[in-house]
């Protein structure tokens, strides 16, 4: 993830803080919201913050949990996909409509992980190099991104200027989570041979390579949210 983009992220909310803070509200400070979510980020729950009329303050917790099993080469391979991420995000409503469109900017931390294992039964081909179950042993790899993926994006709804204190909310952005990191291990007779660990790093790189345009996570989420 590069180092200036998370500067800029985190200066334009230290900005927009410091002008909720600095301009006089309409909005009670003490205003909070609680609401739940379904999101391409998981189920999760979240708590909003009133800072000003134009600014909300959103952050929360997002997780899910998927495993599977699947064949390459008639080899079985068991994966399991987790996602764990917690939001910080400010809203900007930059219309005074009622229509709680909002603008919003900020940093998701990504625990986000796939993970996968495999048990070769004949032959396995490593990095375009053929070995035998014997000699790869038990093949596992793990793939994760930036721990922290600035996020720009779009939604509607703000729990604050409806009559009711029950509220929906939709969002559309991206986390840029940046490249990810793939690391594989085998536990097989030929894990001490150079060429062997060679062909294993040609393999991750491939994985790396045919997952590459996941460091732009798309987040799309619904939600519903109850003002306190």
């Amino acid at each position: 993830m590069p180092h200036n983009l998370v500067k800029r992220t985190a200066t334009l909310c230290s900005l927009l803080v410091y002008s909720a803070i600095a301009t006089p509200t309409s909005t009670n400070a003490a205003d909070i919201a609680g609401g739940l979510k379904a999101s391409s980020l998981g189920a999760g729950a979240e708590v909003t913050l009133g800072l000003s009329s134009e600014l909300n303050l959103r952050t929360g917790v997002n997780a899910f949990s998927y495993g599977a099993g699947t064949q390459k080469g008639g080899n079985p391979i068991t994966y399991d996909l987790n996602l764990l991420s917690i939001p910080v995000l400010l809203d900007w409503f930059p219309l005074s409509d009622g229509s709680g469109f909002r603008i919003s900017a900020g940093v998701i931390i990504n625990k986000n992980k796939f993970t996968a294992t495999a048990e070769p039964v004949d032959k396995y081909d490593i990095g375009g190099v053929e070995y035998t179950a014997a000699q790869v042993g038990t093949l596992s790899g793990k793939a994760t991104f930036g721990e922290l993926a600035p996020y720009v994006g779009i939604g509607w709804g703000n729990p604050f200027t409806v009559e009711s204190r029950l509220s929906f909310s939709f969002d559309l952005g991206l986390a840029f989570q940046g490249e990810p990191a793939v690391t594989m291990a085998a536990t097989g007779s030929a894990t001490a041979d150079p060429a062997f660990q060679k062909d294993l790093q040609r393999e991750a790189d491939d994985v790396k390579s045919e997952i590459d345009t996941f460091k732009y996570y798309p987040v799309v989420s619904v939600g519903i949210a109850y003002r306190l």
